[in-house]
């Protein structure tokens, strides 16, 4: 016999599932508050003015250039069977699609749910969304969007990736079930700046004063060049964007590009907006590009050398071949400390 107690209780319950329900299939909205997770590249992020801050990393669950996480789908309405493939932080060539970050096969085709190039972060509450956005159109000239939510989990050893929903058309939800989606959960947390940053190649130490202008070696005109052991040459600007262009590749507005010799093409590999960090025991610093093609990202050592008057780009070790991040080192008079 039901007690009005109950049944208030179960209507309550009742309520919340339903809420829960709608919530799960609505458009995520901006939070009010203040708090954010900096962009650090493709797949990190620092999560800032929340109660447990720290450094949002996935690396660590990526091993290549494939697909890391899989999940199915079968429609409901036509009975198709949909497989989806995602890899936070490598752009894949796998099942047909160019080179995305997520893919959905099914039905004779393959398509590009969305690209590192194009991925912003959200935070509502202390939750991270990584936000895609397709490089190619469809057949029907239309593009996608995929919201990956990434949700802590301390205990999760193995990452689990889901199908939530397409709650419109052509937009998409998943969700990354991972330790590494907690603050300091994977990686190392992000040291505070060793420098204050004035300008994309000005920065002053906040150890002991040393400073760091490369202004007069800025020509966006007539780059810094230098060839690494595989034979790609490097092409390098350090305040200002570069332009470099031939009939199937172009650099536009970056700070150092690659040109392949075996495909004859060229390759953004970092925008202008380095993160430049000091080591006060070597008194070296070290300038941190992110943002290029395809998820490329590249560091340049600054090496001192008093009595160079031309400056030398460098491969700072060896660069294999399929790479994405290219340690570079630049030696100069210019990268010898002033204080």
């Amino acid at each position: 016999m039901y007690t009005l107690a109950l049944l208030k209780s179960e209507m309550s319950i009742l309520l919340m599932l339903l809420t829960s329900l709608a919530c799960s299939n609505a458009l995520p909205v901006a939070s009010d508050d203040q708090s954010q997770c900096v962009k650090v590249d493709q797949c990190s992020c620092r999560l800032e003015n929340v109660d447990k801050p720290g450094l949002i990393d996935l690396h660590s669950l990526v091993t290549g250039h494939q697909p890391t996480f899989h999940d199915q789908e079968k429609s409901n309405q036509t009975g198709l069977v949909y497989d989806f493939y995602y890899n936070p932080c490598l752009n894949f060539s796998d099942h047909g699609c160019p080179e995305p970050a997520l893919c959905q096969t099914g039905y004779n085709s393959s398509i590009d749910l969305g690209n590192l190039d194009y991925v912003e972060f959200e935070v509502e509450g202390d939750v991270v969304t990584a936000i895609y956005k397709s490089k190619f159109d469809d057949r029907y000239g239309q593009n996608r969007t995929t919201e990956v939510t990434w949700v802590c989990d301390e205990t999760a050893e193995n990452a689990r990736f889901v199908y939530i929903s397409e709650p419109v058309a052509r937009h998409y939800r998943f969700r990354l079930i991972t330790k590494c989606a907690c603050p300091n959960g994977c990686g190392t947390p992000t040291p505070r700046p060793s420098c204050d940053q004035i300008d994309s190649c000005t920065c002053k130490s906040t150890s002991d004063g040393a400073e760091i202008d490369l202004h007069e070696l800025d020509n966006p005109h007539a780059p810094l060049t230098g060839v690494d052991n595989e034979g790609y040459t490097y092409y390098y600007n350090p305040c200002s964007g570069l332009e470099l262009q031939n009939e199937i590749g172009r650099c536009h507005g970056v700070s150092a590009c690659q040109e392949d010799p075996f495909h004859k093409t060229y390759y953004n590999i970092g925008e202008v907006d380095p993160i430049i960090k000091y080591n006060a025991t070597e008194k070296q610093f070290i300038f941190h590009y992110t943002g290029g093609e395809g998820g490329r990202y590249f560091d340049v050592k600054m090496i001192c050398d008093p009595m160079a008057e031309a400056p030398a780009l460098s491969n700072d070790g060896d660069i294999p071949k399929g790479n994405l991040f290219y340690p570079l080192k630049l030696t100069t008079k210019h990268a010898c400390t002033q204080e």
